[in-house]
């Protein structure tokens, strides 16, 4: 099992509990600067982040996870993901306590990434990449994990538009292969024509008009 250890040190940490010039006010005042600090920094992220417990429970999330889930999940609630519903990358139906976050926890084995798809109460749908990480104590113990997701929805959208340029080209190429052969079956005749020992002036003057008009509608 691999686990990390994320702890927050606020640069304004009164002196330690029991000296002289600590008191319980200092505690909460500096508890309180560094869970505001916290939520500031994980608000900032770009990318989607949440939390779960050991249990599986939210413990907390971004405003980048609400924009991407298209909902607001309730802590201590709604369990592995805030996910209104969630898709295989094949399109079937991913239970929730089957996604990502699920099997890092109940198997206590991180996941390096796993792409689905994460659909919003409205129906629309996004590509996501997960990156869950499991979250240990100072002794070891198992704390819950941490998930970063990452909406790939663009680059899907923009590697879907460049296999359909692909496919459309190699289908005008095919197309253009076919309507080449078809005029360049009787310039090969007339060649032949032309090739074979003493051609008649009718057979010259024939097979040079055949590769006149046929090279006038390649042109």
């Amino acid at each position: 099992m691999k686990a990390t250890n994320l702890p927050y040190r606020s640069p304004s940490l009164p002196p330690a509990p029991g000296s002289p010039a600590c008191s319980i006010d200092d505690v909460r005042a500096a508890l309180l600067q560094s869970e505001v600090s916290y939520r500031i920094l994980l608000d900032n992220f770009p990318v989607a982040i949440y939390c779960c417990d050991a249990s599986g429970k939210l413990t907390l999330f971004n405003d980048a996870a609400i924009e991407l889930w298209g909902r607001s999940p309730e802590i201590g609630a709604d369990s592995w993901c805030g996910s209104h519903r969630m898709f295989t990358v094949d399109g079937h139906p991913l239970p929730l306590d089957r996604c990502p976050m699920a099997l890092t926890l109940r198997e206590q084995q991180e996941i390096d990434v796993a792409e689905a798809i994460v659909e919003r109460p409205d129906g629309s749908r996004r590509n996501v990449l997960a990156h869950p990480r499991l979250l240990a104590g100072p002794n070891g113990e198992a704390l819950g994990a941490i998930n970063i997701v990452i909406d790939i929805t663009e680059r899907k959208r923009l590697e879907e538009q460049l296999k359909d340029a692909d496919r459309r080209k190699d289908e005008f190429l095919a197309m253009l292969a076919h309507e080449l052969r078809n005029p360049l079956a009787p310039v090969r005749s007339a060649v032949e024509v032309l090739k074979s020992g003493r051609p008649s002036d009718i057979q010259i003057a024939q097979a040079v008009k055949v590769i006149d008009r046929h090279h006038a509608a390649v042109r």
